[in-house]
């Protein structure tokens, strides 16, 4: 399980990644918080990344659904 920090900044809600993304690290459990984010109302929503992080496909793959989710709302 990674560690995120969620909070607002201005009109953003940000889903800060606490430690580094390897290529194997699983991030899948980002879709479920992007997923309750927008039920919220959140339209706006920023990812924080730490310095040295790597994505892989899969990761970059989790991102495009999550992006996808979003713009489904509108944000």
């Amino acid at each position: 399980m990674v560690q995120m920090t969620i909070y607002k900044k201005g009109t953003y809600q940000v889903i800060k990644f606490n430690e580094d993304i390897l290529v194997d690290t699983d991030i899948s459990e980002l879709k479920d918080i992007i997923r309750e984010t927008i039920l919220k109302g959140e339209k706006s929503i920023a990812i924080s990344f730490q310095p040295n992080t790597y994505l892989s496909t899969r990761a970059v793959s989790c991102f495009v659904e999550c992006l996808e989710m979003i713009l489904e709302k509108r944000g």
